[in-house]
C-alpha cells in the first residue's frame, strides 16, 4: 500500500516538474499535481476522502500565489476536485476589474453551485472508497470506545466527587453548628 502512495506521490511531482520545465506557471503545475492526487483513492483528498460523522464526504482545497493571493473552498459535499473550484476562484481574481472583487474564501454548496456552471466537471459525486468506508468505521469504533472509557471515568469521577462532597458538607455541617 505504501509503495502504491508513493509511486501516486511521485508521479504527481514527476507531472508539476514537467509542467514547469515547460514554461507552465507555478499554479497551473500544482493544480495538475493536486489533480492527480485528488485521482487516487490511495490518497485523502478528492477520491477516497474521509467521511464525517453524518456520513458524508467533504472535500477542501485552497492555492497561495504571489500573483492572485490567497483562496480556498472547503466543505464541499461529494466533490472530487474542489482544487478546480478553487482554480476557478483564482481564474476569477486574476481576470477581475477594479469594480468587482470576486470572493477569495467560498464553503459548501453555494461554492459548488457557482462554479460547476463554469466547469462542468466540478459536480458532486459519490467518492467514496471501500479504504474510506473501513476508515471511517474503524475512527467511529475509536472514538466510541474513547467516549466510553471517558464516561466510565465521569461517572467515577462523580462518585467520587460526590462522596468528598458529602463528607466536606458533613464536615462543614459540623463546623458550621458548633
Amino acid at each position: 500500500k505504501q509503495w502504491y502512495q508513493r509511486r501516486v506521490a511521485i508521479t504527481a511531482g514527476d507531472v508539476v516538474l514537467k509542467l514547469l520545465a515547460d514554461g507552465k506557471n507555478a499554479t497551473d503545475a500544482a493544480v495538475a499535481g493536486t489533480l492527480i492526487l485528488e485521482d487516487s483513492s490511495l490518497t485523502n483528498a478528492g477520491l477516497g476522502s474521509s467521511i464525517t460523522d453524518d456520513k458524508k464526504t467533504r472535500t477542501e482545497a485552497s492555492i497561495c500565489s504571489t500573483l492572485s493571493g490567497f483562496h480556498c473552498a472547503g466543505d464541499l459535499e461529494n466533490v472530487k476536485h474542489p482544487v478546480k473550484v478553487v482554480k476557478l476562484m483564482v481564474d476569477a481574481t486574476l481576470e477581475s476589474s477594479s469594480k468587482y472583487i470576486p470572493p477569495r474564501i467560498m464553503v459548501g454548496q453555494s461554492a459548488v453551485d457557482r462554479y460547476s456552471i463554469l466547469d462542468p466537471t466540478i459536480c458532486q459525486t459519490n467518492i467514496c472508497t471501500r479504504r474510506s468506508i473501513k476508515s471511517f468505521h474503524k475512527a467511529k469504533k475509536y472514538f466510541s470506545d474513547q467516549q466510553s472509557i471517558k464516561r466510565q471515568k465521569t461517572e467515577t469521577d462523580v462518585t467520587k466527587n460526590k462522596q468528598w462532597y458529602q463528607r466536606r458538607v458533613a464536615v462543614g455541617t459540623f463546623f458550621f453548628f458548633d
